[in-house]
């Protein structure tokens, strides 16, 4: 049992390091690409650029933080790409 349950871990934890990256990597995408879009599209509306911008890479660095909250963005990530 100790093989397996080593060879489950390294899994687990090689996923769980996948998933995390993965997740900060979208919200950093999502976060340029609402940079750039508020840049066309809003003029001089601070207030909701600054958020807009914001909100996206303070999710990327809680996903890189935490493994939980990655994979739950990334779950439901996915769900949105499959209702999509």
């Amino acid at each position: 049992m100790g093989i397996l349950e080593d060879i489950t871990n390294t899994i687990v934890k090689y996923l769980s390091e996948s998933i995390r990256r993965f997740a900060a990597f979208v919200f950093i995408v999502y976060a340029i690409g609402v940079i750039v879009g508020t840049k066309v599209t809003l003029t001089g509306n601070l207030e909701v650029e600054r958020l807009a911008w914001m909100i996206p890479v303070l999710l990327a660095l809680l996903s890189y933080v935490y493994v939980q909250f990655a994979i739950v963005a990334f779950l439901i990530f996915a769900l949105f790409l499959i209702l999509l």
